[in-house]
């Protein structure tokens, strides 16, 4: 064979496998980190409408990088009825959260791979921190609500929440 056509070929075909790779790179990134405006403003990953068995749908912002969720919900105001933080963990752990810079009690409900709930720490006052609270056992996925969400929702302990977990 002639080494410049094949030099050629093998040139068009790795820009061709670069060309490809980057389109579904960009389509990945477009389809699990579309950026969302918070209420109060801050960019956060992405945001789901979730049909629940409650009458109301939920709206809630995904975080599943350090900074956000290391922020979650802390220095916000208030925060809407049917809005939540849905934290998504690499793998399922004892993951602690606390109210640093929270000024809002919200409700914290522990869930496992499923949706069902294993745990709720309802109405946490800022005024817990520099409390840890932790999950019941390892968990992948955690929420954030207002305080009292879960409780006027009907969520206790076994409760799968239709959520769809992205992850």
């Amino acid at each position: 064979m002639n080494r410049p056509f094949v030099r050629g070929f093998l040139t068009a075909l790795g820009a061709a496998i670069i060309f490809i790779g980057s389109v579904l790179v960009f389509q990945y990134h477009v389809l699990y980190s579309t950026a969302y405006r918070t209420p109060n403003g801050g960019a956060t990953n992405a945001t789901h409408i979730a049909p629940l068995k409650s009458s109301a749908a939920l709206q809630f912002e995904i975080a599943t990088t350090t900074v956000t969720q290391e922020k979650g919900l802390s220095g916000r105001a208030q925060i809407p009825n049917n809005y939540a933080m849905l934290f998504v963990f690499p793998h399922a752990a004892l993951y602690g959260f606390w109210m640093k810079d929270m000024l809002v009690p919200i409700d914290i409900i522990w869930l496992s791979d499923n949706g069902a709930i294993v745990g709720v720490e309802d109405s946490i006052s800022p005024r817990t921190y520099p409390n840890v609270f932790y999950p019941p056992q390892p968990v992948k996925y955690v929420l954030e609500m207002r305080a009292g969400a879960a409780h006027d929702r009907g969520w206790k302990i076994g409760t799968v929440v239709a959520l769809p977990l992205p992850y």
